[in-house]
C-alpha cells in the first residue's frame, strides 16, 4: 500500500479524490486488507485466562474443564503481568503471588502446555508489555524493574516520572498502573527479549501482547517547546477527540490538536517499531496477536495504537466489550471492512448478559470474522454467568435491541473560524499535503466518516477547505510563537494545607463536616495548574481560606487554599527546575498568544 507522502508527491489531484485515498489508507471505507494468510480453524473461539487463575497446580484442570465446555480453540494465558513472570524466566522475577501459594518448581505455563498437549487447543502466551505495576505497595522483589530501572518509566507532560506518582494520584487519573516508556530503546530491547525467550523456550502457538500502548493523552509527548502546549490544566478537556468534536472546538484548541497529531505520530511509530521487532524475534510459526481498542478515536488518539499500520501482526484481537449490540455491530462491520482476520473480544463484564454474548458470537460468525474471544475465564467460571444457556445458544430477543447510541445533528459552521489575515499569511508556510494528511487523521477517528460528514452538513470538499484554512493559520501562529527564548514567564500557583482520607475510613452513614477537620490538614503543598489531575483542576477554582473537599474513587481530599501566587514574573530558563519547565513554557506561550491577539 502506498504511503500518504508518495501519494502527495506523485499525484496532483483534487481534494475529494485525495480524501478518498486517505480514507482507503486509514481503512475508513470498505476495501478490505488482510494480515498474513494463516492455517487456522474455520472459526476461532478464544478465552483469556488471567495469571492469578493459573497460580496453583490444582487450577489447571479447572481451566481445561471450561475449555471443553465452551469449545475453546485458542487460549490466551497471561504469563507476564505486573513486571513478574508466571513461568521460569531468565529476565523477570517469579511472581510474588505465585511464590506465596505454589512450590518453587511449579511452572504454570509448562503445566498448562503439558496438559493440553493432546488437545486441539492453541496456547498464546499473554504478555503485559509496558504496564509493569498496579498495586498500592511497591513490588517485593529487589530485581523488579521498579528498583533496577526506574529510569525506564514514562514521564508525563510536566516531566514527572510516573514511578514517582503516589498510588492515589495515578488512581485519580484513571491509570491502570505504572508504565514503561515505549520511546526508550532499552525498554523495547527488554520486551523483545522476553517474547523471544517465551517463543523459543516453550512450545506456544503464539505471543499475545497486551497494554501495547501509551497510558494516555498526557504521556510521552517529549520535551520540545510545542509539547508545553499541553502542560496546563485547561487542556484536560482535550484528552478525547472524534471527528464530530473537532469543529466544536475553539480555534486555539484546534491548534493544540494539530500539534498533538504531530507529536502523537512519534508515539505511534514507537509502538509500531516494537511490533515489528517482536515479530522478527520470535519463531516464524509463532502467531503474533495483540489486544486492541475497538473504537479508532480511543485507539489512535488517546493511546497511539494505530494498528492498521503495524507490520507483522497475525491476529488483531479487538477489545469490543459492550452489551449494546448495535454498537457492537458497528464496531464489527467497521473492523472487518479493513481487516478480515480480526478476532472480537466479548467481555463478560455485566450481570445477566448471556443473551447479548450469544447474539454477539452469532453476529461475528455470520459476518465472516476469524473468531471471538471471551473475557475472561474468571468472570465466566466464578460468577453467575449461565454456561448452560451459552452452550444452547437460546436468546430472549426482547431484551436485546436497546440501542443507546445517539447521533445528534450538527451545524455546518466551525465554532470559531481562524483569522483571515492569519490564513493568508500562513499559506506560504504550509508543507504540501500536510493539510490533507491532517484531514485524514481526523477522518480516521470515526467509525463511519462519510456518514459523520453528512451529519455535520459538510461535503468532503467543504471539510477539506476548513482544514486547509485551519492549517494555514496554524502555520502562521507557529511562526509567531516559536521558538521560545531563554526568558520564561512564571505561572500562577497556590499553597494548600490538606489531608487525604482513604475510602475505607469514610463512614458513608455520616456527613463529613470539612470545618471539623481543620486541625487535621497536616500536609502542605505548592501546586502549579498542571494538566491531567482533576484535584488540581478543582482547587484552582476555590477561594483562599475556605475548607473544601474533593472526592475520588479512592477517598476524599480535604484542603484549604492558604495563599495564591499571581505569577507573571520573567525568569531565565536556566533557573527553572527541569520538572517545572513545561508549565513555565506554557505560560510563556500563553503570554505570546495574548500579545498576538491584541496586535502587540
Amino acid at each position: 500500500m502506498v504511503s500518504i507522502k508518495s501519494s502527495i508527491d506523485n499525484l496532483r489531484i483534487g481534494p475529494v479524490l485525495f480524501i478518498s485515498l486517505i480514507l482507503l489508507k486509514m481503512g475508513c471505507i470498505s476495501t478490505k486488507i488482510t494480515t498474513k494468510t494463516l492455517t487456522q480453524p474455520e472459526f476461532r473461539r478464544g478465552l483469556w485466562v488471567r495469571a492469578s487463575a493459573t497460580a496453583s497446580p490444582d487450577s489447571i484442570p479447572r481451566i481445561v474443564e471450561l475449555i471443553e465446555q465452551l469449545g475453546i480453540t485458542d487460549l490466551f494465558v497471561q504469563i507476564v503481568v505486573g513486571g513478574y513472570a508466571y513461568y521460569h524466566s531468565q529476565y523477570l522475577p517469579r511472581s510474588q503471588y505465585l511464590s506465596r501459594i505454589s512450590p518453587p518448581q511449579f511452572d504454570p505455563l509448562d503445566s498448562l502446555l503439558s496438559t493440553l498437549r493432546n488437545r486441539p487447543v492453541k496456547v498464546h502466551a499473554w504478555v503485559n508489555t509496558f504496564l509493569v505495576w498496579s498495586m498500592n505497595s511497591p513490588p517485593d522483589s529487589e530485581s523488579h524493574l521498579y528498583y533496577t530501572h526506574p529510569e525506564w518509566f514514562i514521564k508525563d507532560i510536566n516531566n514527572h516520572s510516573i514511578i514517582n506518582y503516589p498510588f492515589i494520584t495515578w488512581q485519580d487519573m484513571n491509570l491502570e498502573g505504572l508504565y514503561l516508556d515505549p520511546a526508550q530503546k532499552s525498554v523495547q530491547n527488554f520486551i523483545v527479549k522476553i517474547c523471544q525467550e517465551i517463543s523459543f523456550k516453550y512450545p506456544v502457538d503464539g505471543i499475545h501482547l497486551d497494554f501495547i500502548r501509551y497510558p494516555g493523552f498526557f504521556f510521552g509527548l517529549g520535551e520540545a517547546d510545542e509539547s508545553a502546549l499541553f502542560a496546563c490544566m485547561d487542556v484536560n478537556s482535550l484528552g478525547w477527540l472524534n471527528l464530530s468534536r473537532y469543529p466544536e472546538l475553539k480555534f486555539i484548541q484546534r491548534w493544540k490538536i494539530w500539534h498533538y497529531w504531530m507529536l502523537n505520530r512519534l508515539r505511534e511509530q514507537n509502538i509500531r517499531r516494537l511490533i515489528t521487532r517482536v515479530r522478527a524475534s520470535i519463531k516464524k510459526d509463532c502467531l503474533l496477536s495483540a489486544a486492541l481498542f475497538a473504537h479508532p478515536a480511543v485507539a489512535r488518539f488517546r493511546f497511539a495504537q494505530n494498528w492498521l499500520q503495524w507490520d507483522g501482526l497475525d491476529l488483531p484481537v479487538i477489545m469490543s466489550y459492550t452489551r449494546d449490540i448495535k454498537k457492537f455491530e458497528r464496531i464489527v462491520k467497521y473492523t472487518l471492512a479493513k481487516c478480515a482476520d480480526a478476532i472480537f473480544g466479548i467481555g463478560i463484564l455485566w450481570p445477566d448478559m448471556e443473551d447479548e454474548a450469544i447474539w454477539e458470537v452469532k453476529l461475528v460468525e455470520k459476518l465472516g470474522s476469524a473468531g471471538i474471544s471471551f473475557f475472561d475465564y474468571t468472570t465466566i467460571r466464578d460468577t453467575i454467568f449461565d454456561l448452560a444457556q451459552c452452550r444452547t445458544g437460546a436468546i430472549d430477543k426482547e431484551v436485546l435491541f436497546k440501542d443507546t447510541t445517539s447521533f445528534p445533528e450538527y451545524d455546518n459552521v466551525f465554532a470559531e473560524l481562524p483569522d483571515s489575515d492569519w490564513v493568508a499569511r500562513g499559506k506560504e508556510n504550509v508543507i504540501w499535503g500536510e493539510d490533507l494528511e491532517f484531514a485524514g487523521f481526523l477522518l480516521s477517528l470515526s467509525l463511519n466518516p462519510i456518514q459523520e460528514l453528512k451529519k455535520l452538513h459538510l461535503s468532503q470538499r467543504e471539510f477539506v477547505k476548513f482544514i486547509r484554512n485551519d492549517v494555514a493559520a496554524f502555520r502562521y501562529l507557529d511562526q509567531a510563537v516559536f521558538p521560545l527564548t531563554d526568558t520564561l514567564i512564571q505561572p500562577p500557583g497556590v499553597v494548600i494545607h490538606y489531608t487525604f482520607i482513604p475510602e475505607s475510613e469514610i463512614d458513608t452513614n455520616r456527613t463529613i463536616n470539612p470545618d471539623s477537620l481543620l486541625d487535621k490538614l497536616n500536609q502542605d503543598a505548592f501546586i502549579y495548574p498542571e494538566a491531567g489531575n482533576k484535584f488540581i483542576n478543582d482547587l484552582f477554582k476555590k477561594d483562599t481560606g475556605t475548607i473544601n473537599t474533593f472526592s475520588t474513587a479512592r477517598g476524599l481530599y480535604v484542603y484549604k487554599v492558604v495563599e495564591q501566587i499571581k505569577g507573571g514574573n520573567r525568569i531565565l530558563q536556566e533557573r527553572v527546575k527541569r520538572e517545572n519547565l513545561p508549565i513555565y513554557k506554557y505560560w510563556t506561550i500563553n503570554k505570546r498568544l495574548t500579545s498576538i491577539k491584541l496586535g502587540l
